[in-house]
């Protein structure tokens, strides 16, 4: 008898109670947990610019230093003398520009430079060379443009102001050398160039003339002028 009893009430647990707690386990809320804030963040947080997508402010200021040599001839001849030849010189000097958008500026320079000539007298006796050391200031409009691969052409015009620091004629002759000195006037010239950037280091080319005529008239009332052509190299620090 007791084993039928406990056979009866293991299949009562079976009918009622297991069916119930089945319904209580489905019925359960589940609360899913608070998002992560420092997650979101992250997931929320751009990509960096690239920088040739990155918007240019201006104006934009720029430095830099050049250097390089100048060939420089007069254009004038007193008499008894043959045409006058070229002078090789070097030229040093910094430049401040500003930059009022993608494709004007302007250039400011300070600028160590030597122009003059050389000339034979017709008898073969001695050579005079002319030499003249300056302190120029150009004043250069700037149009420039970028064509990609960190290469950037750009084109130079304007007037420059030269205040002198000497002038010397050099005559030598067979056995000897003879030179002097003179006081000079402020002369003026104007110039043209063009150059080259390619990642800050630079490459420029400039042709020119005088604007006055230079302190020097010689004795046949020929007044000389000199025109140039400068090959520099620089970089430019920001």
């Amino acid at each position: 008898m007791k084993q039928i009893g406990r056979l009866f009430l293991f299949e009562l647990v079976l009918t009622f109670i297991a069916p119930a707690m089945a319904f209580c386990d489905a019925s359960r809320v589940v609360i899913p947990a608070p998002p992560d804030p420092l997650a979101n963040e992250v997931l929320a947080t751009p990509s960096p610019t690239p920088a040739s997508q990155q918007p240019r402010y201006f104006p934009q200021f720029g430095f830099g230093a050049k250097g390089g040599f100048l060939i420089s001839m007069k254009n004038g001849s007193a008499d008894g003398f043959e045409p006058v030849t070229y002078l090789s010189s070097p030229t040093a000097g910094i430049f401040v520009d500003s930059h009022l958008n993608d494709l004007i500026g302007f250039q400011i320079e300070v600028n160590y430079v030597q122009k003059g000539s050389s000339g034979r007298d017709l008898k073969g006796t001695f050579t005079a060379t002319g030499t003249y050391t300056y302190v120029e200031l150009p004043l250069l409009l700037r149009l420039q443009g970028d064509i990609g691969h960190n290469v950037l052409l750009y084109f130079l015009a304007g007037p420059s102001v030269l205040f002198p620091i000497s002038q010397s004629d050099t005559y030598t002759y067979p056995t000897t050398t003879l030179t002097t000195n003179h006081s000079t006037s402020t002369d003026y010239d104007y110039c043209l160039g063009f150059g080259m950037e390619i990642k800050n280091i630079i490459l420029e080319i400039r042709v020119g003339a005088d604007l006055s005529p230079s302190s020097e008239t010689f004795q046949d009332g020929v007044i000389s002028y000199s025109n140039f052509s400068q090959f520099e190299a620089g970089y430019r620090f920001f």
